[in-house]
């Protein structure tokens, strides 16, 4: 169990008319790109001290304070929730017990710049149907003097409860045993995989039917002829999402694998048809392997609890063969100095990508 605090600190402008009892709050959030989650917020509640009106706010001066009312405290932080996030709807149910919430003052007989406002929850895990406490998260911060005390309130309210979500968030990825997923052999994931989804000017994908052109290349007259080469790449990144509509957690999957022209450098007096081969060697190679890791990574059966470490070991095995087979090209070949080995490896490279 962990306890963070937070301190914040929020002015915008808002009026409020003095003559009211009280002012209503009302909890506001603008729509953000969706961050996924791999558990659910199941259920909200509130302890006995959480209670319809927060507390007593300032206007303009000391002596004028007014009830703040926040009615519709649940409905407004489903929908901070739902603005903010995907959640993982067959991950694990969380159930959120918000245990303080609202402002804390100095001298209850008047309002004060120092009154505190303070949030405090637990994250409740649900398991098998009991439940096991996972998280505390605590804020606080000195409320100060606004005339727009009521859209500050509304503020500290929703940062205090996103900040929960995501501080929960990170200590619930590192503790795997929390996610129930981990252990479910009948998860179904969703796989697409992309390849060579590449756009600017200075790569060119990798591909079987691709020729490097001299032109390719940028001239470097200072380069000797042991650092004049392509530079070849071969990259993995991914995109969890969960469709709601259907729960089906989707995993894409994006393999790339490219020449950088911007990297890339020849000596126009030193290269010639037999170094364009040599380097076209080394740009099949990066072809062959790309390939390869596309195919493991569609057949791969992936899983949601675990689909971070099997992506970092499928790339790292398959990028770890394409080091050594690169090595080992350009050792037989000389670096390229070596023409009858060059043309040999070329039959061998053309057999591998038929």
């Amino acid at each position: 169990m962990k306890a963070t605090y937070l301190i914040f600190l929020i002015c915008i402008c808002f009026n409020v008319i003095a003559q009211k009892k009280h002012l209503e709050i009302k909890i506001t959030s603008t729509t953000y790109e969706l961050k996924l989650i791999n558990f659910h917020i199941d259920q909200i509640s509130f302890s006995n001290e959480v209670k319809d009106t927060m507390g007593f706010i300032g206007i303009r001066k000391k002596t004028l304070k007014l009830k703040a009312v926040l009615a519709n405290k649940l409905s407004d932080l489903q929908t901070i929730i739902s603005s903010h996030y995907t959640q993982s709807l067959n991950g694990t149910p969380i159930h959120l017990k918000i245990k303080k919430l609202g402002l804390f003052p100095v001298n209850p007989n008047y309002f004060s710049p120092s009154d505190t406002f303070k949030y405090e929850c637990d994250f409740v895990g649900i398991f098998n149907g009991n439940e096991e406490l996972l998280y505390t998260y605590k804020a606080k911060n000195l409320f100060g003097s606004f005339v727009n005390p009521a859209e500050v309130l509304s503020n500290y309210i929703s940062r205090a409860f996103i900040s929960s979500i995501d501080q929960f968030s990170k200590t619930f990825e590192s503790n795997s045993q929390w996610n129930i997923l981990n252990d479910t052999s009948t998860t179904k994931i969703n796989i697409v995989v992309f390849q060579n989804s590449i756009k600017g000017a200075d790569s060119i994908p990798c591909s079987k039917n691709t020729k490097l052109q001299l032109s390719d290349f940028n001239i470097a007259k200072n380069k000797d002829s042991n650092s004049v080469i392509g530079h070849c790449r071969m990259i993995l990144t991914y995109v969890a999402y969960l469709d709601e509509s259907n729960i089906k957690p989707s995993l894409f999957i994006h393999v790339k694998s490219f020449f950088n022209r911007t990297r890339s450098w020849i000596n126009p007096t030193l290269a010639n048809e037999e170094w364009l081969l040599y380097q076209q060697g080394h740009f099949d190679l990066c072809t062959i392997y790309g390939n390869k890791l596309t195919n493991e990574c569609k057949q791969f059966p992936f899983t949601l609890g675990e689909y971070k470490s099997e992506l970092n070991q499928l790339y790292n095995k398959v990028y770890t063969e394409y080091v050594l087979k690169r090595k080992q090209y350009e050792t037989e070949t000389n670096q390229g100095r070596n023409n009858e080995m060059i043309k040999k490896w070329k039959s061998d490279i053309d057999n591998l990508m038929k």
